[in-house]
């Protein structure tokens, strides 16, 4: 089963000098959904769940980590859960303006979900 026949809209937000993440945000003006992948995958790991969360009333974000798809490698070489629970704080926080949000995360992102949630 491939992924579905989709053409998502891959924006960059600036989460540090020199540092921008590739992330796609569907159903913007619903409650923010933050979905973090895992190693060794990219934000295409979700394409089948975005269209159906953003139907459901969320906004949907998907970030690539940086290092990873079309994410910034980063040049003070931290790739660890608290360096990037760091970068999407910055995303979803300052970026996009959310207060909060609700987070899913998947093998690394599981981990980085906790780091984050004490953000």
């Amino acid at each position: 089963m491939g992924l579905p026949n989709v053409n998502y809209t891959v924006h960059r937000g600036q989460v540090k000098s020199g540092l921008s993440l590739a992330y796609i945000r569907e159903g913007v003006g619903g409650y923010p959904l933050l979905l973090i992948h895992g190693f060794p995958e990219t934000k295409r790991i979700w394409y089948r769940n975005i269209g159906p969360l953003a139907s459901a009333g969320f906004e949907v974000i998907v970030p690539d980590l940086r290092g990873f798809g079309n994410s910034d490698l980063s040049a003070d070489g931290f790739y660890d859960p608290a360096a990037y629970a760091k970068d999407l704080y910055t995303l979803v926080h300052d970026v996009l303006g959310h207060s909060r949000c609700s987070i899913v995360g998947g093998d690394v992102g599981g981990v980085v979900a906790p780091h984050l949630a004490l953000a």
